[in-house]
């Protein structure tokens, strides 16, 4: 690099600070310069390989519903939660699941938005779009 690329380039750079010192009052952050490290080049998910085997999960989902009522709860839902992300609440590193119980009798706030896979009886049974489309 030459004596006055050097020089050009030290002034893009200071007016691209100056730049990015305007936009941030405005809640903007330019994505090129963290691009890189929003999406890696090669996924790194820290999910873990896990099954939830429906056996081991409907008999804990009926014990919660013996040890805390929906009103307490507002949602009585048993997280799914992968070994690779503790206490983030996540199955895989883009999604959430869990098994909600609602008894008999009960019901239940509405859901905003959400997938939710309905079960009747003992075994899932279908596919329930909550979020009204």
């Amino acid at each position: 690099m030459q004596t006055n690329d050097i020089g050009m380039a030290q002034a893009d750079s200071a007016a691209r600070e100056l730049y990015y010192d305007e936009i941030r009052p405005l809640n903007l952050a330019p994505l090129w310069s963290m691009l890189k490290g929003l999406i890696p080049a090669q996924p790194v998910p820290a999910a873990k390989p896990c099954k939830w085997a429906w056996d081991d999960m409907y008999p804990q989902l009926l014990r919660a519903g013996g040890l805390i009522s929906a009103e307490e709860a507002e949602r009585r839902v048993l997280v799914l939660e992968n070994p690779g992300l503790p206490s983030k609440s996540q199955i895989i590193d883009t999604l959430y699941a869990g098994l909600q119980l609602i008894l008999p009798g009960e019901t239940a706030p509405n859901a905003t938005c959400c997938r939710t896979l309905r079960l009747d009886g003992q075994k899932p049974s279908g596919f329930w779009n909550c979020c009204g489309s």
